[in-house]
């Protein structure tokens, strides 16, 4: 932590300290750095290119790969909500404006919100496909994909659009508390720790988003899942060959969206339980930092890698866009084997 970083935080009462960074010794900073910016680079421009293979490639325009899109939309606005920050604060005094500190918590709460919900349509549509075959391509449709896109989406916003009404009516200033934030990033539970007014409705909030949240996603999750593993398993296993190589293969698919699912989760699970028992189960700094910080690291930057590895349309999607291939046969559907 740097004097002058101490000395301008105590001096002004609107600017917070961002204490949970790996800046120290000084030396590391180059290498954290680089390593920051090279998951914002891999994350950024895999998403986009994600985003750019599905939007062009009519093969794509099916409802798994459409929820897929707005999958690569919210991990943007994940590491673009944290990552650009923390290379900010590696480089220059550590300190952020009060403002700044909640508008970078919403985000990062809208993030979480988005995230859990698309991936818990992803596996529903899994459910579906595999436990309801007959009727998913008549319940399963294009345009209801594209309208769970914006239900998440608008869902995501009312439920921040509460906590941003009860963090406005925080009082953050005219007090002597340390304005200090023991993460890389803001977050709910950090900014009650210094707010001078009563944050009770905020903390009781912030449980209830998460169960709104976490709590049901892991809940539809778990039972979509658990209804897959039971159709093919159990039930697959009285039916035909034909049907039961089918489930075979629909279970490899879901490999990959259990891949993602993981990634995302337990550092989720981990910054949740985390920042509710810290004073009882304390850990090191620089391995709290680490687990911490594969919240905003770690999906966002291998999603597109896993689906683009694992998922034979995507990608041959992105090696098109990446050749500069963009004539008559990346567009026409007769072209591709499977």
């Amino acid at each position: 932590m740097d004097s002058n970083s101490s000395s301008s935080s105590s001096v002004s009462g609107t600017l917070i300290l961002i204490a949970g960074l790996l800046r120290e010794p000084a030396g590391t900073r180059p290498l954290v750095f680089t390593v920051v910016l090279f998951f914002y680079s891999v994350a950024l421009v895999g998403n986009l290119l994600l985003c750019a293979a599905i939007y062009r490639d009519v093969r794509l325009h099916r409802p798994m790969f459409i929820l897929l899109a707005n999958l690569a939309i919210s991990d943007i606005v994940g590491c673009s909500a944290t990552l650009p920050r923390i290379m900010h604060d590696l480089v220059a005094p550590n300190l952020i404006s009060v403002g700044e500190c909640i508008t970078q918590m919403l985000a990062i709460q809208f993030y979480r919100a988005l995230e859990c919900y698309v991936l818990t349509a992803m596996a529903l549509d899994r459910y579906a496909a595999i436990c309801r075959p007959l009727h998913y391509h008549a319940v399963v449709t294009n345009g209801r994909a594209a309208a769970a896109n914006a239900a998440v989406v608008v869902v995501s916003a009312l439920l921040v659009s509460v906590l941003l009404i009860l963090t406005s009516r925080l009082n953050f200033y005219n007090c002597d508390r340390p304005k200090a934030v023991y993460a890389a990033q803001c977050d709910n539970v950090q900014l009650l720790n210094f707010a001078c007014s009563d944050g009770t409705a905020n903390n009781v909030y912030g449980l209830v988003l998460t169960s709104c949240t976490v709590g049901l996603s892991l809940a539809a999750v778990s039972f979509s899942y658990a209804s897959i593993i039971y159709e093919c398993r159990f039930r697959g296993t009285s039916r035909d060959t034909a049907a039961s190589k089918g489930h075979q293969k629909a279970m490899q698919t879901c490999v990959t969206h259990l891949l993602v699912l993981a990634v995302f989760y337990l550092p989720v699970l981990f910054l949740v339980t985390y920042n509710r028992v810290d004073k009882y189960l304390p850990i090191p700094d620089a391995a709290r930092q680490l687990l911490g910080g594969l919240f905003y690291l770690a999906p966002p930057a291998l999603n597109p890698i896993i689906y683009g590895v694992r998922t034979k349309e995507i990608r041959k999607a992105m090696l098109r866009i990446l050749c500069c291939k963009f004539g008559r046969d990346s567009v026409t559907p007769g072209d591709e084997g499977h």
